[in-house]
């Protein structure tokens, strides 16, 4: 009776699963033929934006290169990246909780959007994130209903790589890695190949999987880079190279060597409201080579960066601490790449102690174990006390813990009763993590010297969020 009983749950949880999936793929469906409809009513230039790291940084530089350049009406897919997301930025309907009420509401009111929402676009820039080889969450899928004109590309690492672990044979850890690589910057690459012959593609040359697609587009070609090539290929309409980075706790400047067919020029681009780290100069390097491609002249491409850029929060945000410290608040996502760069950043800054809050990166797949020891030992170069968050930082950084420098956590409310009291003036804390459960946006909200600004400088706001730091902290 008993194993019967458990076989009929079994197969009662794989119809409904089964109904679940249809339904989505109704839905998919539904959302993806409404959102060509809409596009056609304005048949915008379109912008693709893809990469394994930097993307909603090269989307917020383009919104700044851009804005004001004419009476173009320009549209940024902010917050939107997926299957799901894309097709509901289109129709102009934004997502602010995940019940299934909610959904049941998108449904009927993306009919509606698409009847009555004419505002008119001109160019719009979306960001193509991808999770898969596989359909839906694949570039292909995103380009059966997005046609760009053009294209950035800039870079390709083993980050959301645990679908892609499939394809790869290898066994050899440094080799599987690689090929992991290829096989993401392959499917990521597909935006570039299905260019125009009149389009342009904007190409990271210092990344080699990215480099590739310079012989693989009919597109322009633009390229940017860190000292890399200087010399200007016959295939490549311009290049921007960054040359040199400073960052201090009074903002972060940027020096670029601009070169085309005719002349080569040096260029500068300050902040004095944000605390960047080098990689980020990539990104800006990117927006400005799509200003060019857009006849934006350089000299004005930069003046809009610098006064019109905006940071999302949780990304590299000053905030003032409580005692007299500092918070690096770049809470909102981490991955391999982008935390040893805010690692390299600490050198830089010159304060009394730094303070490392790290959290799990989520979906590396096999790569889970060396990415976090890669960070865990950069870390212990970098700072003079590391807190590390969650079960995959316990899992690989076992051996260091306990040590005077080194302290695990199991969750955010854990790290704010070890932290607050011993904070001194002058502290540096960096705090960063992957989108997950650990919501370390709680250790900011607790130490900041303004905790009423939370709303204004802090990710992850709204009701649904603020439910979810409650049950956290229980």
């Amino acid at each position: 009776m008993t194993n019967s009983w458990s076989i009929g749950k079994k197969r009662d949880r794989l119809q409904l699963d089964h109904m679940k999936k249809m339904m989505m793929s109704v839905f998919l469906w539904y959302i993806k033929f409404l959102a060509k409809l809409q596009l056609k009513k304005n048949n915008p230039l379109i912008i693709g934006v893809t990469g394994s790291a930097g993307k909603t940084s090269a989307l917020n530089s383009i919104e700044a290169v851009l804005k004001d350049i004419s009476d173009k009406k320009i549209k940024i897919s902010h917050k939107a990246n997926s299957e799901v997301g894309l097709p509901l930025d289109i129709l102009g309907i934004t997502v602010y909780d995940f019940s299934i009420n909610s959904w049941v509401k998108i449904f009927f009111l993306a009919l509606w959007k698409l009847l009555t929402n004419w505002k008119k676009i001109d160019i719009y820039v979306a960001e193509m994130g991808i999770d898969s080889p596989f359909p839906p969450k694949n570039m292909e899928y995103l380009l059966s209903f997005l046609q760009p004109n053009g294209g950035v590309f800039l870079n390709a690492d083993a980050v959301h790589s645990e679908t892609f672990d499939c394809l790869v044979k290898e066994t050899d850890p440094q080799k599987r890695n690689t090929a992991i690589i290829h096989a993401i910057a392959r499917e990521k690459g597909k935006l570039i190949t299905s260019l125009p012959s009149n389009g342009f593609a904007v190409l990271n040359e210092g990344d080699l999987e990215v480099a590739r697609f310079i012989e693989k587009t009919p597109a322009k070609i633009f390229t940017f880079g860190m000292g890399e090539k200087k010399q200007l290929e016959k295939k490549i309409t311009t290049k921007i190279i960054l040359t040199n980075w400073k960052a201090s706790l009074k903002g972060t400047t940027f020096e670029y060597l601009y070169k085309n067919k005719d002349k080569e020029e040096k260029h500068t681009v300050q902040f004095s409201r944000f605390l960047l780290p080098k990689n980020f100069g990539l990104s800006l390097a990117a927006a400005l080579n799509v200003g060019l491609a857009l006849d934006v002249p350089l000299d004005r491409a930069i003046k809009n960066l610098e006064k019109n850029l905006v940071i999302p929060p949780g990304r590299s945000s000053l905030i003032p601490g409580i005692i007299g410290s500092f918070i690096i608040d770049s809470s909102y996502n981490a991955s391999l790449q982008p935390v040893l760069e805010m690692l390299d950043l600490l050198d830089e800054l010159e304060v009394k102690r730094k303070i490392a809050v790290l959290g799990d990166m989520r979906e590396m797949g096999e790569e889970a174990g060396e990415a976090h020891q890669q960070v865990i030992k950069k870390a212990l170069e970098k700072t003079d006390l590391l807190i590390l968050v969650g079960p995959l930082m316990k899992k690989y950084a076992a051996s260091y813990i306990d040590s005077i420098k080194v302290h695990w956590f199991t969750n955010s409310q854990q790290v704010v009763e070890f932290l607050k009291p011993k904070l001194k003036r002058d502290d540096l804390v960096l705090v960063k993590a992957s989108q997950n459960t650990l919501l370390l946006e709680i250790v900011v909200e607790q130490l900041m010297a303004e905790p009423h600004t939370t709303n204004e400088l802090l990710c992850r706001r709204g009701a649904y969020w603020d439910k979810k730091r409650k049950q956290l902290i229980g």
